[in-house]
């Protein structure tokens, strides 16, 4: 029999024995009917018995016993404790010790470097492309409206060398999980009908766009939370927590967009010279693989006309003003009817506090006296159950269009599953939506969205998440599929290019985003999924985009 024994401080314990019979390394354990003097362990290394330690943790919950140099391991009292195990040859002098630990070190130190090489002449790792120092444009924000921006973004390179977008690898399968019953779909206010033929022919090709936040930064914005970091174990996105002002991080989202059919990015916009404003400006409007890629934005109303100062209009002639002044004439900036088409979100909301007739008269006006015309107004009104009435309904006849930007909230808001008979349901009120909008002289866009967890982000609202499988037994973005199928029969043709809007290429706050993500599949914590699988689904979801918005 070999006895292993435990020193902590100068105290000794046989904790082990095992016998000798079998195949044995050189690591075999012999008889040690004393233990060797060993070094007071609680202020110094044991680096220099690197080349004969093993080590065993025991933490009540599990034990496992690995080769390893060294190993330092803090009980839950706070005690330092070693195992220490001699082999065939008796502890090496301190000096030999030294010279093994220096060893090691330029051992370590020589094959970091090597792979550093290595990967420097193969490709750019989803890990490295936050750790690449790239010389861009002007990304901080500006302190006046006369900062001087420059013209061009820089080449993508390091030390003279050309930087070639990630490519990362596959998605990993995770562990199948057991999923609780599907959440109940709550009854409509009318009849459910069948789906609509998925391969009804179109006018002309679709023109997909995408609601994309250019708001993230070196704090990933501002350090709010999301449901895919806080997973057990943790899923993030494909890139990392990166800064969306890097040219190499605009450059693989332009080609995830091209890949998925996606050529209109409708960018989230909180005033002159917030983070979202320079971003675009800056970063993505001088990107040199911009290309003929379309962009419109997104004004959101609760940054720019707040109810905590009574819906007040004061900010929106002058953001009108600028916005074309600096983007409307843009090359790339996104028209229907020949106009610069301007996303509103939440009009529902102002509508509601009688300020929409004011607003809109607001822009136009703003718009008109700046020098770029009228302005193509798309409001985000539709929501829930349309009202009940056939003919001209005011707040839409003042919109050129209308779009559902809460898709959760108009399936019903309560989580879990909605199923095949819950997608049928929403489009259907969507259909009837579309009919209320032609009565009243003012288009309609269609909408999707895979999914919806907030609970990262604001989790005292308790909103429960939405699934993005149709069931428990159903693959993953079976939901994004099946609302795509139906969606895409709702385009309003040539008057709209065929616009669909996809809720979202990266707001991760809400999970509603597209954009690969990485990780094992899970359901934990119960707390933040409430038992719903979630999977680091890779590029999925651009995958069933480019499938379902092809038109052959």
């Amino acid at each position: 029999m070999h006895t292993l024994y435990r020193y902590e401080d100068s105290d000794e314990e046989k904790v082990d024995e095992r016998s000798t019979t079998g195949n044995r390394t050189a690591e075999s354990w012999h008889d040690e009917p004393e233990a060797p003097s060993i070094p007071d362990r609680s202020t110094r290394s044991i680096g220099s018995y690197m080349y004969n330690l093993q080590y065993h943790v025991d933490d009540s919950d599990s034990v496992e016993t690995e080769k390893m140099g060294m190993r330092y391991h803090a009980r839950k009292y706070g005690v330092p404790e070693y195992w220490y195990h001699e082999a065939q040859s008796p502890p090496p002098s301190e000096h030999e010790s030294r010279k093994h630990t220096v060893l090691i070190i330029l051992i370590i130190l020589l094959t970091f470097l090597l792979g550093f090489v290595v990967g420097r002449l193969t490709w750019v790792t989803p890990a490295k492309v936050a750790q690449i120092t790239v010389i861009s444009a002007n990304t901080e924000p500006p302190t006046s409206d006369t900062t001087d921006i420059p013209n061009t973004v820089p080449p993508f390179t390091v030390d003279g060398e050309t930087i070639p977008v990630s490519s990362a690898p596959p998605r990993q399968p995770g562990p199948s999980n057991p999923i609780p019953p599907a959440t109940p779909t709550p009854p409509m206010d009318f009849e459910l009908t069948s789906p609509p033929d998925s391969s009804s022919a179109l006018s002309g090709e679709l023109t997909v766009g995408v609601y994309y936040y250019p708001w993230y930064k070196d704090d990933f914005h501002r350090g709010d939370g999301y449901v895919r970091n806080q997973l057990s174990p943790p899923q993030e996105p494909w890139l990392g927590e990166y800064d969306d002002t890097n040219p190499i991080i605009i450059a693989k989202h332009l080609e995830w967009s091209r890949q998925a059919n996606i050529g209109l990015w409708v960018t989230s916009w909180w005033g002159q010279g917030s983070r979202e404003d320079v971003t675009l400006k800056t970063a993505i409007l001088r990107h040199p693989e911009l290309n003929s890629h379309q962009f419109a934005i997104f004004y959101e109303t609760t940054g720019r006309i707040k109810e905590s100062e009574g819906f007040s209009t004061q900010r929106v002639e002058p953001d009108v003003a600028y916005l074309c002044q600096e983007y409307f004439d843009h090359p790339n900036y996104f028209r229907l009817d020949g106009k610069p088409v301007l996303f509103l979100y939440l009009t529902r909301k102002l509508d509601m506090n009688q300020k929409l007739p004011e607003v809109l008269q607001v822009m136009r006006q703003a718009a008109t006296n700046t020098g770029c015309g009228d302005v193509y107004i798309v409001g985000d009104h539709v929501f829930q159950g349309p009202p009940e009435t056939e003919d001209l309904y005011p707040p839409l006849s003042m919109l050129n269009a209308v779009t559902n930007y809460d898709v959760y909230g108009s399936m019903g808001g309560k989580g879990g599953y909605i199923g095949q008979d819950g997608v049928t349901r929403y489009y259907n009120q969507q259909r009837r939506w579309r009919d209320v909008a032609h009565n009243s002289d003012c288009h309609f866009i269609p909408a999707v969205s895979p999914g919806y967890n907030d609970l990262g982000v604001r989790p005292e609202k308790a909103h429960p998440p939405l699934s993005r499988k149709l069931s428990a037994t159903s693959p993953h973005g079976s939901l994004f599929e099946a609302a795509l199928r139906q969606a895409r029969t709702l385009v309003d043709g040539p008057t709209t290019q065929n616009l669909l809007m996809v809720n979202s290429f990266n707001e991760f706050h809400e999970d509603t985003q597209i954009e690969p993500v990485i990780g094992p599949t899970t359901t934990l914590p119960a707390s933040l999924t409430n038992g719903l699988e979630y999977d680091g689904y890779g590029e999925l979801y651009l995958d069933i985009l480019r499938t379902e918005t092809t038109v052959v």
